[in-house]
């Protein structure tokens, strides 16, 4: 059973803890003020495109929320046949707590997801969630190093070595189809 296997150092190996995890970020059409993107409700900037990133099978998904589901509707709207399966599916993982959902600043997404969808169950029944931030604090608590992760980018730098272009985050996410460079910065932000 490979899930026991352990390395030198009688750890478990991080291949194998990678299983369990799920990236998870989200993308709208840019707004004016940053502190909007923290809305609870239906508003009129729904998340366009949700990004999941399975390590474990080397695949990141982008779901396209624009044009698969429908915005703003009560929670008790019913859903759509492809919005069941598509909140049965997204359920498996957001629901589950064997797999650990990261994210920086993922509860701005997770909170954005219910707010724009209120009658997709999946995306209101979220558990086992890591903020990648406190968790790089955690890791590093050096003050001198703590001012490194005010951003993904600066945490991937950091941690990883290498630079995530940010030129995309304020594109038009809603715009179909999403650009070459829309994709490539989609699923490296995940």
């Amino acid at each position: 059973n490979n899930n026991n296997k352990n390395n030198n150092n009688g750890s478990i190996g991080s291949d194998s803890l990678l299983k369990y995890v799920a990236g998870i970020d989200c993308e709208w059409r840019p707004i004016g003020a940053y502190a909007e993107a923290y809305l609870d409700g239906p508003d009129d900037n729904p998340v366009a495109l949700l990004q999941i990133c399975i390590p474990a099978i080397d695949q990141v998904f982008l779901v396209d929320t624009h044009r698969t589901i429908r915005a703003n509707l009560a929670e008790t709207e019913s859903m759509t046949s492809n919005e069941e399966i598509l909140s049965e599916t997204i359920g498996a993982i957001f629901g589950s707590d064997e797999i650990i959902k990261v994210g920086y600043s993922v509860a701005i997404d997770f909170r954005r997801l219910a707010g724009s969808f209120p009658h997709i169950s999946a995306f209101r029944n979220v558990r086992s969630v890591v903020e990648l931030s406190t968790l790089a604090k955690r890791l590093h608590p050096s003050s001198s190093l703590q001012h490194s992760f005010g951003s993904l980018q600066r945490l991937t730098k950091l941690v990883l070595g290498y630079t995530i272009s940010k030129e995309e985050q304020c594109s038009n996410w809603e715009a179909r189809p999403l650009t070459p460079d829309q994709i490539e910065y989609s699923t490296l932000d995940c």
